[in-house]
């Protein structure tokens, strides 16, 4: 039995969260029995069996998390471009109609003369390129494209492939119910993505697409920085926004921001997409549920709200899930406190997801996390 004690993320920081989780469900699908607690907020990695020195843990850690560059990568690209460009055809066509100013019978005779044959030339693109992602993605949990922005009903054809999959797996599985909901009354409209994913495409910052490169880019020494640090950003692109450091606002800084070119941490962001399978997203009265997430009136774009515990027994991935589940986590009744120090809890930390910018140009951070709870005697 080992303990490493991760000297690069910290629970405090939503990112350095989600990379310790990340390496405990890595080192479960890697069959090693394996445990995580919190001393204040640095997190110790217990391994029972298995790697005994950093070294080896990074190695069984890449071995498990690195993918193949897929051998029909220009095909996606090609497939892709040619979606966009059948997108782009589309749009321009509608506005040169809305220009012309004709009557709305002329309108509609003109929507249904030129628009028709684009629309069916779309979908069928888009048909090429989902047919595309599907035999070629470098991991079957990034088939969606690069955004989890795709209809209800591609989103519910994704769920069916990936629970049909044969043999069952169980990692995509998990992740696909923490990408989002589909809603099968709505099937041409957006899907509900999960809170996690704040970015979606603006400023050339892809979800699932940095997820995929890093895949195939993250090495060693990336996941090696993320667990034993430093804790500075060196990398460029493919983050995905977890950390405090991206509310890049200007208030928060002595500088503008946008003439700096933002640094992520790649191991960090690769072990965090893991973890996220322990935020299982569902439907629910009024839209959708996401474990650890409260929404504002089911706005979950702007002013939700995530919560996380740190705990001081060494506990499974398969226990951690069941306490992010707890309502004493949002103290709605009395004696909340008690029951999460008898639990072994110590702090529980709030970060909201908030929106920046307008119109294109919009992007979506997580707060500087806080402390909304400490346990009696607890060293911060």
């Amino acid at each position: 039995m080992t303990d490493f004690v991760l000297t690069g993320p910290r629970g405090d920081n939503a990112l350095g969260f989600l990379a310790a989780l990340g390496a405990l469900v890595t080192l479960e699908d890697a069959k090693i029995p394996a445990g995580l607690r919190w001393d204040a907020a640095t997190p110790v990695l217990r391994v029972e069996s298995g790697p005994g020195s950093p070294d080896a843990l990074v190695s069984l850690l890449h071995h498990q998390l690195r993918r193949e560059p897929s051998a029909t990568a220009g095909v996606i690209a090609q497939a892709r471009k040619e979606m966009e460009e059948a997108k782009r055809a589309l749009k321009k066509k509608a506005e040169e109609i809305k220009s012309r100013r004709l009557s709305m019978k002329h309108a509609q005779l003109a929507r249904k003369v030129e628009l028709e044959p684009l629309k069916a030339a779309l979908t069928e693109k888009e048909q090429i390129y989902r047919q595309a992602l599907l035999t070629g993605a470098v991991d079957p949990a990034v088939k969606l494209g690069k955004n989890l922005t795709v209809s209800n009903q591609d989103f519910l054809t994704h769920v069916k492939v990936a629970c049909q999959s044969t043999p069952p797996n169980r990692r995509w599985l998990d992740l696909v119910a923490a990408l989002g909901v589909p809603d099968p009354l709505r099937p041409e409209q957006r899907m509900q993505a999960t809170p996690w994913a704040l970015v979606s495409g603006s400023g050339h910052q892809d979800f699932l697409g940095s997820v995929a490169s890093l895949m195939v880019q993250c090495g060693p020494e990336h996941i090696h920085q993320a667990l034993f640090g430093p804790w500075l950003p060196k990398d460029e692109l493919h983050s995905l926004r977890l950390d405090a450091d991206d509310d890049r606002r200007y208030a928060l800084r002595d500088a503008d921001p946008s003439g700096e070119k933002p640094k992520t941490i790649w191991g960090a962001n690769r072990l965090a997409f893991e973890a996220l399978r322990l935020f299982p997203a569902l439907p629910g009265r009024g839209g959708m549920l996401v474990r650890g997430w409260r929404s504002n009136n089911h706005d979950w774009q702007h002013g939700c709200v995530v919560r996380w515990p740190l705990w001081s027994p060494t506990l499974s991935s398969c226990v951690v899930g069941a306490l992010l589940s707890l309502p004493d986590l949002w103290f709605q009744s009395r004696g909340a406190g008690q029951r999460l120090s008898a639990l072994g809890i110590h702090r529980v930390m709030e970060s909201k997801r908030i929106r920046v910018g307008d119109g294109a140009n919009v992007k979506y951070n997580l707060t500087p996390p806080s402390p909304v709870w400490v346990s009696a005697g607890t060293v911060l």
